[in-house]
């Protein structure tokens, strides 16, 4: 509680002491009525100070000046106690330059401070700068000079607070907004300035602007270790009345405008007066033959502006004629240089200039095909006051192959009788080889390299063959011919493209041509003729006729040929017939015609097909004097059927060509022979013969004969006729089982060696004198197993595989024959049971 109290009674104690000294006022002899900063004249930096002491106690205490860490500091300043009197004390304020600064005023006793105060001084300078000019100018107004010197004078002159002659330092700094392009400390001078005179200075000032016309010059003036400035001039003057002497202070900024600039730079891209001249001295020393220039300079009706700039390599510079827009802002016509630098490469050029006006330039450049960054700079011939401005171009250039086709030579059949439309129309046949001429031409000023490509957008290619690509090498304005080969596959009629691909060349050249590939013969028809058979029933088991093609039946396949070229063609004409597996079927003999020329002719071919099956059926026609082969299906229908002709180069097989990848161009229409017994499976069971056949088209029993083959590789044998076997089918019936009457022994087995064998079971239906034949293979690969595989020569309709458990015998099947006793190969097939009976299923 005690040491509370102490601290209280200190606290009050102090106020009491140091509370109670204040700084009154501070003032200066210089200072205007109600003044915002106290005015100071640096050549005696005089104020002052009144102090009043209220305490009971009496004060030493000093006055110290800090004016941004430079400080002034007085002797010490007795303060007796209780005077309430103002002392008035004289200080010195420290000042190192003329800017308008705050000053503190502290009063300090034994190191503490008992009160301080800050003010705002406005030191004076005893020295103005009356004027800067320009030696060369057009004055605008008071405040604005157009400049055509590098030399400017700056006016000094003793002001009313000058007290004697001086000697001030002078420089000049020029700055254009905040940003200082030229600072003139290191080239100041020494001046004596008489009191109550002025001096004229001169300075030479290197001025170089960027992007801005106009600029401001600060004259720096030192003396008394002070530093003035000013941008412009100023004058100052001296004021009194009643009670107060002050001084006025008046400024004025002063802008100088350089005489010539820079207003704009675009790209002029017409073809004219302004800019021929440079384009045909680029064109004809370049020794470019590019036939749109030579147009647009020959012709004055053909004044394009979407020609230039143009250019061939991509190496090589071209020509960019740039219209630049310049602004004089003298008061007469000047003269000026401009620079242009872009890359590692610049130009100059000496203009004349009409005074106050927008003056407009057409100037070339040779850059690289690319953006351009222009650097550009102007100046007046008789000063270095520079103004310089970059500007991003973007010339849009065209490019132009330097090496072009300036001719296509088509082929056209002599066997066609057709006149084409022009010379960029082939005319020619499928099969054949043709070739055709590119002509090729260098217009540019060096050997060139490239290739020719040829190429199509055709999908589907197996439509044509044709050489991709060609190498060539030319030299300066050559005209060089490059020979290409052709063929067609099908039927044709479109577009072909031609590139030509220059090595570092700007473009590369496309031409295109027509081709109209046909064939020289046309088939009007392929279709067989068939006699009317009875076939299913189709409702209540009434029979129907149908044309359909019938196994064992005579049938006719007519084909229709035109011929259409203006000579005759002597053709060999034959047919195949394919099932859908791609197996041949059936190939008639060879016929030969003569096809008059514009004309046609029909042949017929008698066929006889011994199965039902589905496939295809299509004509060779061979022209002995055009050595090419053609290939027409039959039909001009589309079926989901999967052809295997594939393997052909010719041909055509649809009506519809160039269908693309995504639909086969094999679709064809189908060959569909029906037969009156399907043999669905054949299979060796406990010493049988298993047989499955149907009768699945005729609505009536079927009396069939059946045989059997069997061929080793040791030797044939074939089964007595005893051995055939007299069944009847009726409709939809379908099994019937056959009595294996012979051992095998020993053509199966010989010496130990295994062997593999065949048998074949043949049907014959007398009425029909059809004959269906089934075979299957079969090897030993153990002493107690046989493999079973069913290989199908005339393959039928698929039927799904199922496995057989040895069925009982149909009371609709006859069977003549009783079982014999067993031999060895039957006892290793009866140890076996049938396993492989299921495996096969034919169709």
């Amino acid at each position: 509680m005690k040491r509370i109290l102490l601290f209280v009674s200190l606290l009050i104690l102090l106020s009491y002491v140091w509370g109670n000294v204040e700084i009154y006022e501070i003032y200066s002899p210089y200072s205007p009525p109600n003044p915002t900063a106290l005015q100071v004249d640096i050549s005696e930096p005089i104020l002052y100070v009144g102090i009043v002491n209220k305490d009971s106690y009496g004060h030493n205490v000093k006055v110290i000046v800090d004016n941004n860490g430079i400080t002034w500091e007085s002797g010490l300043i007795y303060l007796p106690p209780n005077t309430h009197k103002e002392k008035i004390v004289e200080i010195r304020v420290p000042i190192k330059d003329t800017k308008t600064q705050n000053v503190k005023v502290s009063l300090v006793e034994d190191g503490k401070t008992l009160v301080s105060k800050t003010i705002k001084i406005n030191p004076l300078f005893p020295i103005d700068v009356r004027n800067v000019t320009c030696e060369t100018h057009y004055t605008i107004d008071n405040k604005t000079e157009v400049c055509l010197s590098n030399w400017f004078d700056i006016t000094l002159k003793s002001n009313p607070l000058a007290r004697s002659d001086y000697i001030v330092k002078v420089w000049p700094v020029v700055k254009v907004g905040n940003k200082i392009i030229y600072d003139g400390k290191n080239d100041s001078k020494e001046v004596y300035i008489p009191y109550d005179e002025e001096k004229v200075v001169s300075f030479k000032i290197p001025i170089n602007i960027t992007n801005n016309d106009k600029f401001i010059i600060e004259t720096y003036l030192e003396t008394l270790n002070v530093t003035h400035s000013v941008e412009g001039y100023e004058k100052t003057i001296l004021q009194r009345d009643n009670f107060s002497i002050w001084y006025d202070y008046i400024s004025v900024k002063k802008t100088f405008v350089l005489p010539v600039v820079i207003k704009n730079i675009e790209v002029y891209k017409k073809v004219d007066e302004n800019s021929s001249k440079f384009i045909k001295d680029f064109y004809y020393a370049s020794w470019i033959d590019d036939n749109i220039i030579k147009r647009a300079l020959e012709d004055k009706y053909f004044q394009k502006d979407d020609i230039l700039p143009r250019y061939y390599l991509k190496t090589d510079p071209t020509i960019v004629i740039l219209k630049i827009t310049i602004t004089n802002n003298f008061n007469k016509d000047l003269k000026a240089k401009i620079t242009l630098n872009y890359g590692n490469k610049s130009s100059i050029e000496i203009l004349k200039l009409n005074k106050t006006s927008d003056n407009i330039y057409y100037i070339p450049i040779y850059p690289l095909p690319k953006n351009i960054n222009l650097y550009a700079e102007i100046t007046p011939i008789k000063a270095d006051l520079i103004y310089n401005k970059k500007f991003n171009i973007n010339p849009k250039y065209i490019a132009v192959s330097p090496v072009i086709i300036t001719n296509v030579s088509l082929p056209v059949d002599k066997n066609i009788n057709v006149v084409p439309p022009g010379n960029k129309f082939g005319y020619v046949l499928v099969g054949k080889t043709y070739t055709f001429n590119i002509t090729l031409k260098n217009i540019y000023n060096i050997t060139l390299s490239g290739y020719i490509e040829i190429f199509d957008d055709i999908k589907n290619n197996n439509v044509m063959n044709y050489t991709k690509k060609i190498y060539f090498t030319i030299k300066p304005h050559e005209t060089k011919t490059y020979q290409a080969n052709i063929t067609f596959y099908k039927e044709f009629n479109g577009d072909i493209k031609i590139k030509v691909v220059t090595n570092d060349g700007a473009k590369d050249y496309i031409d295109i041509v027509h081709f109209n590939a046909i064939y020289p013969l046309v088939v009007d028809y392929l279709k067989y003729e068939t006699p009317l058979v009875k076939i299913n029933a189709i409702k209540y088991n009434n029979a129907i006729y149908s044309d359909e093609i019938v196994a064992g039946v005579p049938v006719k396949c007519k084909i229709k040929i035109r011929n259409k070229l203006n000579k005759d063609l002597d053709c060999k004409i034959l047919l195949e017939v394919y099932n859908k597996n791609g197996s041949l079927i059936y190939k008639t003999p060879e016929k030969e015609i003569i096809l008059k020329a514009k004309n046609y002719s029909e042949v017929v071919f008698p066929i006889i097909f011994k199965e039902g099956f589905t496939g295809y059926t299509i004509a060779k026609i061979i022209p002995k004097n055009l050595d090419m082969e053609m290939i027409f299906s039959q039909g001009i229908g589309y079926r989901p059927i999967p052809i295997n002709i594939f393997a052909y180069p010719i041909g055509r097989y649809s009506a519809v060509e160039l269908l693309g990848k995504e639909l086969s161009t094999s679709s064809t229409e189908i060959t569909k022979v029906i037969s009156p017994i399907y043999i669905k499976n054949i299979s060796i069971y406990k010493g049988y013969v298993k047989l499955i056949i149907e009768n699945k088209d005729f609505p009536v029993n079927e009396t069939v004969y059946l045989s059997t083959n069997i061929n080793s590789s040791l030797r044939k044998i074939i089964l007595p006729p005893k051995s055939e076997r007299t069944v009847i089918i009726p409709l939809n019936k379908n099994i019937s089982y056959l009595k294996l009457n012979i051992c095998v022994k020993d053509y199966i087995i010989e010496n130990g060696t295994k062997k593999d064998y065949k048998l074949s079971k043949i049907i014959k239906i007398p009425e029909d004198k059809i004959i269906i034949k089934k075979e299957i293979g079969s090897s030993i690969n153990s002493s107690n197993t046989t493999t079973l595989s069913n290989k199908s020569i005339i393959n039928q309709t698929n039927i799904p595989k199922k496995k057989i458990n040895n069925p009982p015998v149909s009371k609709d099947v006859e069977i003549k024959n009783e079982q014999p006793k067993k031999g060895i190969i039957e006892e290793i097939l009866d140890t076996i049971r049938g396993v492989f009976s299921w495996i096969l299923s034919i169709v």
